[in-house]
């Protein structure tokens, strides 16, 4: 699952605590950048990528100090000073890393997380790292930056104490353009590519722990599968009071706004782990049976990887015309096949963007009104029939 919060200027320079680390945390440089500027951004910030930072420097990243630039002057109070996008794994892969039966299998399993937040970060920037220049009575255009740089934290635990594996990445408002000068995000585009960001975490994720462990899924419910031999309420349940709480109230009260439940619910909680952090004997051999498969062998990735139902992908934008975004293609392309048994998940994650983007291009038309827009952001398109069906 992948969500995004923004963090407005009033609230970063009145409250500490997203720059706050728990022990054992730290701040770890995450950007997203084209293949020719990761030089000039290392230098202009001072920072290398996947590298620690101090939380100095973090605040700093934030406050748009660079080697080129001071601080950003004249920030209004609610505008918005950074972007918080959370990729939170799987409750069953957040069990397996807490309950791992060695530290290596840790190891892979945080190593895996990483690399699935690095494509779906990346794939924000490519999809939605733009900026806006000119002025609303002379015309705005987009151009794209040449990097977002970013910082990221792993948390382990949720708001009550249960196992919950995700990593919070911090994208300043404030990036670097080709000029030396401070630009801010278009964010809104940031909003909008969010969903299938998410379903590319969790494909990279899940291929890349099949690949390397031998990881079973069960059934895929909007882009998130469990591990198989832990898809069960009975056992998922236990480490998941805090949704739990949220859905006994969304119950125990359907006339009010769903999503008070989050902010209701946030007091009294129990934060001690359930069970005092010791997992039962069955979550335990549910473990065991799910890191006794095989790793499968994987066919490298490419535009003519034999992988396409064209009647599926037919059948699921007609569900959906007569708009469709490039954004939906790619979702549903993730949908189609178990990609964690059929193709390396680097691959995966590199790949599928621009596999979705050219068919998009070949099958799709542009709607009239975003025809000067398709060639630098993504835009709303036509479905056209007859071209998919050729």
């Amino acid at each position: 699952m992948l969500s995004i919060s923004r963090l407005s200027q009033s609230t970063f320079l009145s409250d500490a605590s997203h720059l706050t680390l728990h022990a054992g945390d730290k701040f770890v440089t995450i950007s997203a950048h084209d293949t020719e500027s990761h030089v000039m951004l290392e230098e202009a910030w001072s920072v290398k990528d996947s590298c620690p930072i101090s939380t100095e420097k973090a605040k700093a990243l934030i406050e748009g100090k660079s080697n080129l630039t001071s601080s950003a002057q004249g920030r209004r109070k609610n505008a918005l000073a950074a972007l918080l996008v959370s990729f939170a794994a799987p409750k069953s892969v957040s069990l397996l890393l807490a309950f791992a039966p060695s530290e290596k299998i840790r190891e892979i399993v945080l190593e895996s997380q990483r690399e699935a937040v690095h494509y779906g970060l990346q794939y924000l920037y490519d999809s939605a790292g733009y900026t806006r220049v000119g002025t609303t009575g002379k015309g705005i255009t987009f151009e794209k930056l040449p990097g977002c740089v970013s910082f990221g934290t792993d948390k382990f635990t949720s708001a009550a104490g249960d196992p919950h594996l995700s990593t919070t990445v911090t994208i300043p408002n404030y990036q670097l353009f080709r000029d030396g000068k401070l630009r801010t995000l278009d964010s809104y585009g940031f909003y909008r590519q969010v969903k299938p960001a998410g379903y590319l975490y969790q494909t990279v994720l899940r291929a890349a722990l099949t690949q390397k462990l031998g990881i079973q899924w069960g059934a895929i419910s909007h882009g998130v599968a469990n591990i198989a031999e832990l898809d069960s309420p009975e056992l998922l349940e236990p480490f998941s009071r805090r949704s739990s709480r949220i859905k006994r109230w969304q119950a125990d009260n359907p006339d009010e706004y769903p999503y008070a439940a989050v902010e209701v619910t946030r007091f009294g909680l129990e934060v001690n782990p359930p069970n005092n952090g010791k997992a039962p004997a069955e979550l335990h051999a549910a473990l065991d049976r799910a890191l006794s498969h095989p790793v499968p062998d994987v066919a490298p990735l490419n535009e003519k990887s034999p992988f396409l139902d064209l009647q599926y992908l037919l059948d699921a934008i007609q569900e959906k015309a007569p708009l469709v975004k490039r954004s939906d293609v790619l979702m549903l392309l993730l949908d189609q096949q178990p990609w964690h048994l059929k193709h390396a998940y680097a691959d995966i994650g590199a790949t599928m963007p621009s596999m979705a983007e050219n068919i998009t291009n070949s099958y799709l038309l542009a709607s009239p009104g975003d025809k000067e827009l398709q060639s630098i952001r993504p835009c709303n398109l036509r479905f056209c029939l007859a071209g998919l069906k050729q």
